[in-house]
C-alpha cells in the first residue's frame, strides 16, 4: 500500500513512542502471541496513520480474544481495505471513522491505486502458490477463499491492471460527481468531508 510522506511520518513517530518506553527502562516487553504480538504492532502502526482501527493490548484474556492479531487475517484484511473498500459510495467512505480521518488528516484514502498483493515468481527460496493459515470457521472459510481468489486476478497482482482499474473506479465516481461538491456548509462535518473526498478522487 503506497503511503504519503505525511503518512509515514505518523507511523514512524508512533514506532519511535513504543519503542521508548523499552529503552529508558519505563517498561518491559514480554511478547505474547495473545496478548501483545509482532503483528498488533504493525496493525496499531497502520492505524496511527488513519488506514483502520487500531487493536488493544494485554486486555483480561476474555477481552482479549476478540483483539486477536493474526498475521493472515490481518493481511486478508488490509488487501480487502486497501481494493475493495467501495471507495465509489461515498455514503461508506463518510460513515467509516478512518476512511474519513485519512481524508481529514491527509487528504487520501487507503483504499487506492497502487495497493496491490505482491507476488514473487519461484524460485529456491519462494513458492508463490498460495497457502496461508487464516483464522476463521472451518468448514466454508470465506476469508481464505476470498483473499485466494484475488490472488488469481492481475488487478490485483500486475501494476498495470491494478491502476487501469483504479483509473476506471476514479473516473465512474467522478461522473456522478454533484455540483454543488465543493459546497462547505458551516457546522455540517458531511459537506466537509464531501468536498476532501472529491479533490482527493
Amino acid at each position: 500500500m503506497p503511503i504519503t510522506a505525511p503518512v509515514l511520518r505518523d507511523v514512524i513517530d508512533y514506532l519511535n513512542d513504543l519503542n521508548d518506553q523499552y529503552a529508558r527502562g519505563e517498561a518491559t516487553y514480554n511478547w505474547s502471541g495473545y496478548s501483545d504480538n509482532c503483528v498488533h504492532t504493525l496493525r496499531n502502526a497502520l492505524a496511527a496513520g488513519s488506514v483502520w482501527s487500531p487493536k488493544s493490548i494485554n486486555r483480561i484474556k476474555l477481552l482479549q480474544l476478540f483483539r486477536l492479531a493474526v498475521p493472515a487475517n490481518e493481511f486478508s484484511e488490509l488487501a480487502f481495505r486497501t481494493n475493495r473498500f467501495t471507495i465509489e459510495d461515498f455514503d461508506c467512505v463518510y460513515q467509516d471513522p478512518y476512511m474519513r480521518e485519512a481524508l481529514l488528516r491527509y487528504g487520501w484514502l487507503p483504499a487506492r491505486h497502487g495497493a496491490m498483493l505482491a507476488v514473487h515468481q519461484n524460485n529456491v527460496l519462494c513458492d508463490i502458490r498460495y497457502q496461508i493459515f487464516v483464522l476463521e470457521a472451518p468448514v466454508f472459510r470465506p476469508k481464505s477463499r476470498r483473499i485466494g481468489k484475488m490472488f488469481d486476478k492481475l488487478r490485483y497482482t500486475d501494476i498495470e491492471e491494478n491502476l487501469l482499474h483504479f483509473r476506471a473506479r476514479y473516473q465512474t465516481i467522478l461522473k456522478r460527481r454533484p455540483l454543488n461538491w465543493g459546497d462547505v456548509t458551516e457546522g455540517d462535518d458531511r459537506s466537509f468531508v464531501r468536498r476532501a473526498y472529491y479533490q482527493y478522487i
